[in-house]
């Protein structure tokens, strides 16, 4: 696999990730996701490694920043971000293209669709280089969650702790990598108050080539954006993103059009559409709400169109089964049955090997996110069982706030496996840390159980159950709860 150079760099005391573009000139391009003071005389350190020929070795440069572009030149991102596009070179260097690994020149992949599930790649430095041997130029993989934005942006869920901001990220075709753009930092790193590692799953990647086309070409720099880019082209496959799938071309249709956005008030949620007129959800995304209140969800396929649904079961919010039933408000849901016998197909019994999809509303400080489907990959971490009975699954899927009463599936049959419920949160000294990696969901097995047996009866007896609801809460050991979604 051919890459180009990746480097860890420190710049005003903030880790950021990189790329060395050109190694004669030794230009390195970065992005650093906070407010930068007195650019012109930022002091930089960057961290580079060496190929075989120096058996890998590490070497620590002196840099200055020689360009430097803001995002709030730009509205769109101006609304969620305080970043800047850095042009970085080393004051000395001796570096020629023997002292790397040998890299492939490549063509340009052009007018290549994107869409959700691609697999990506990204290559950065975690945390900095504290311990270069093995913080350096390290690996994620994860897969793009939606595609966004005019600026041609992608919300991909790979984990990306600080010091990745500014790393390379490669959508994978076939396993070859192809160079896409710089990883800024995430817009849910609100979800961690008191952190310092981001482990929010969705992260915005903006293409470089966007970027240099609207700021660099405007900037009254020495280079032109074609000396900056030539180097970067001759040794890298780039992505040159034309065109773009809204939706998923691996997922089934059939399937997407299961899951539902909830307007409720003015916020959001997701559902899962067991029939055509009823819908499931989380009893804690319709928290609050009377029994007349009307839910307007959004059917998607073949048209977008918001139908009034209204509860007709809840039990208990954040209390396990946790679960609502909505039904479509033209029936006559005040006489709907206590039991319901509804047939759908699932998937088998669910394993500790199982590889997932996450499909969801998840909510996001983008405007343009919230309105379409996000999905996310994992695989089931934990089947927690009472005795031998299945209550729920844990899974490493990204979910953040909204994606409760999402759908799980299957990664390889597509078969429905069940609804996700939340994600773990734990509170310290008053600071409250949420981790959006660590999610459950009940299976639909369960949940069928119940609609047959009696919703009333046999959630009231899991209510009673205070084994269950120990585990489902993790017996609140260290305050350590399930998350509302």
């Amino acid at each position: 696999m051919s890459l180009i150079n990746p480097c860890s760099l420190l710049i005003q005391d903030r880790f950021s990730s990189g790329i060395l573009v050109s190694v004669e000139r030794g230009e390195i391009f970065t992005i650093v996701s906070e407010y930068l003071s007195d650019i012109p005389h930022l002091k930089v350190t960057v961290w580079i490694q060496l190929g075989s020929a120096h058996q890998f070795a590490f070497v620590e440069c002196e840099a200055e920043v020689i360009y430097a572009s803001s995002f709030s030149n730009n509205s769109y991102l101006s609304k969620h971000i305080q970043s800047y596009l850095l042009l970085v070179r080393l004051t000395s260097h001796s570096f020629s293209h023997y002292d790397f690994e040998p890299l492939q020149p490549y063509n340009h992949l052009s007018c290549s669709p994107i869409s959700q599930g691609e697999c990506v790649l990204v290559v950065g430095s975690p945390f900095g280089p504290l311990c270069p041997p093995v913080l350096l130029n390290n690996q994620f993989r994860g897969i793009v969650s939606k595609t966004i934005g005019s600026l041609g942006m992608l919300l991909i869920d790979t984990f990306s702790p600080n010091g990745l901001s500014g790393a390379p990220v490669y959508i994978l075709k076939k396993e070859k990598p192809y160079l896409y753009g710089l990883l800024i930092k995430d817009f849910n790193s609100a979800l961690e108050t008191g952190s310092n590692i981001t482990l929010s799953t969705i992260f915005p990647v903006i293409s470089i080539m966007k970027l240099l086309l609207q700021y660099l070409s405007h900037a009254n720099i020495s280079l032109s954006v074609f000396d900056i880019l030539l180097p970067l082209s001759r040794f890298s496959p780039i992505i040159n993103p034309i065109s773009f799938f809204s939706y998923s071309s691996i997922i089934p249709r059939t399937i997407l059009s299961r899951v539902v956005k909830l307007q409720i008030n003015n916020t959001c949620g997701t559902g899962i559409l067991i029939t055509d007129n009823i819908c499931l959800t989380c009893a804690h995304v319709v928290a609050n709400l009377s029994s007349d209140s009307t839910i307007q969800v959004s059917l998607n396929y073949p048209i977008t169109k918001f139908v009034p649904f209204h509860i007709v079961f809840t039990t208990e919010p954040n209390v396990y089964p946790d679960i609502a039933l909505l039904v479509n408000s033209k029936f006559n849901y005040c006489s709907l049955p206590d039991k319901f016998d509804i047939n759908i197909e699932v998937g088998n019994e669910i394993l500790s090997t199982t590889e997932l999809y996450s499909i969801s509303y998840q909510s996001s400080l983008v405007e343009e996110a919230i309105t379409s489907l996000a999905l996310t990959k994992g695989c089931v971490s934990k089947v927690v069982r009472d005795g031998e009975n299945v209550l729920f699954g844990q899974a490493s899927c990204c979910i953040n706030p909204g994606g409760s009463g999402g759908l799980v599936i299957d990664r390889h049959s597509y078969d429905l496996l069940g609804m996700v419920c939340g994600f773990a949160s734990a509170e310290t000294q008053g600071v409250k840390i949420m981790y959006p990696q660590i999610t459950r969901f009940i299976p639909f097995d369960v949940i069928l159980t119940l609609l047959r047996s009696g919703l009333t009866k046999s959630c009231n007896e899991l209510h009673k159950n205070v084994r269950i609801q120990k585990l489902w809460n993790y017996d609140k050991i260290g305050n350590f709860c399930l998350s509302k979604l």
